[in-house]
């Protein structure tokens, strides 16, 4: 069963959230049946790399090189990231590649094969559009995401220079999940208040326009699952 985008009768409602504040949120996105067949894959996904910001530099690390850190490095690691989030942007969460993995000649799993089909593919940007009113929209990139305990990622707003993100978007996979568990997607003004926090969910789609101030809460160390997601950009061509 390949994922498709479910039919809708709210979009007009969800749009009119989106003008109005900046973000809106979609439950029930893609049909059902994909969606429970999704997360499944992705709890079996083993190719995990973790990510995390160092001195200003991105790292992605391999699962195998990750096993193959001692005690006394994984603890400086742990340190270096507390330090980084108590001073500013810091990120340390796993990631799946999938637009690296398809740029890599790569091989994906059928299912996440054919969310890249959706999403970076061409129907996902087109409903946007449609959803959105943005006539900008051309493209979207995807990756899987999965927040394990002590993972998270503190304040930024995804503007970046040359990348043409109009619009960020998280399609949630994540079941059985309290508020209290973490990983929430905080909304933030421009005081620095949290304006709306989002608890992951299943078969949600939260998309918000850029720059927004954002970030996502640290999952507990008692949550008793991971916070599953497909996260990435819709572009403008220019």
């Amino acid at each position: 069963m390949l994922p498709q985008i479910a039919p809708r009768t709210d979009t007009d409602l969800r749009r009119q959230e989106l003008a109005d504040r900046g973000w809106t949120q979609l439950p029930g996105f893609l049909d059902k049946g994909a969606a429970e067949a999704l997360h499944s894959t992705l709890a079996r996904v083993v190719d995990w790399r973790f990510v995390l910001n160092h001195q200003g530099r991105h790292h992605d690390v391999h699962p195998l090189q990750v096993a193959a850190i001692d005690a006394a490095a994984r603890d400086a690691i742990v340190s270096g990231i507390a330090a980084g989030a108590q001073c500013g942007f810091q990120y340390a969460y796993d990631n799946y590649p999938i637009g690296d993995i398809v740029a890599g000649s790569g091989e994906l799993p059928p299912l996440i094969a054919g969310v890249h089909d959706l999403i970076a593919g061409g129907p996902f940007a087109r409903f946007l559009r449609e959803l959105t009113g943005d006539a900008r929209i051309a493209s979207a990139d995807l990756q899987a995401t999965r927040y394990r305990p002590g993972h998270f990622l503190t304040t930024h707003d995804d503007q970046a220079d040359g990348k043409h993100r109009l619009y960020a978007y998280v399609l949630g996979l994540t079941k059985n999940w309290r508020p209290e568990f973490g990983g929430l997607l905080l909304l933030h003004d421009a005081a620095g208040n949290i304006e709306r926090g989002l608890t992951p969910g299943f078969n949600v789609l939260n998309i918000f326009r850029v720059p927004h101030p954002h970030s996502v809460s640290q999952v507990a160390s008692f949550s008793p699952g991971f916070r599953y997601s497909f996260t990435g950009w819709l572009k403008s061509g220019a």
